[in-house]
């Protein structure tokens, strides 16, 4: 940006301002419309949970609050359906779309090697 507005002010003053503004309204745009839509549709999270988030994260943890808070927000589901549903309950799970197994991963893979094995004739 830098370089631009320069060489817009050797140009004129108002050239260089019209630069300026230019790139300030590219990043607004860029940076509070496109960014949350695409990081939100790729997430499968809303516009503004993205938002939100971001500017959290940027605020709190600075570059890398912002760098590994999608992964950390997108991952909720994933801890909710998995380590929650036994504390939350089975509805409060399956109001939020989710096939709800409570049982402890161990347990299912206990049951997956003690089942028979298919006998073929």
């Amino acid at each position: 940006a830098g370089p631009a507005i320069i060489l817009g002010l050797t140009i004129s003053p108002v050239t260089g301002v019209l630069v300026a503004g230019a790139y300030i309204l590219y990043h607004a745009i860029e940076n509070y419309f496109l960014i949350p839509r695409i990081y939100g549709n790729r997430l499968r999270l809303s516009d503004l949970v993205v938002l939100v988030s971001l500017i959290a994260a940027g605020t709190l943890g600075g570059i890398v609050g912002a760098i590994m808070i999608l992964p950390l927000v997108a991952s909720y589901p994933i801890v909710e359906r998995i380590w929650l549903a036994e504390y939350l309950g089975k509805g409060v799970v399956r109001r939020h779309g989710h096939k709800v197994d409570a049982r402890p991963p161990v347990a299912k893979a206990r049951e997956e090697v003690s089942m028979p094995a298919p006998r073929f004739t």
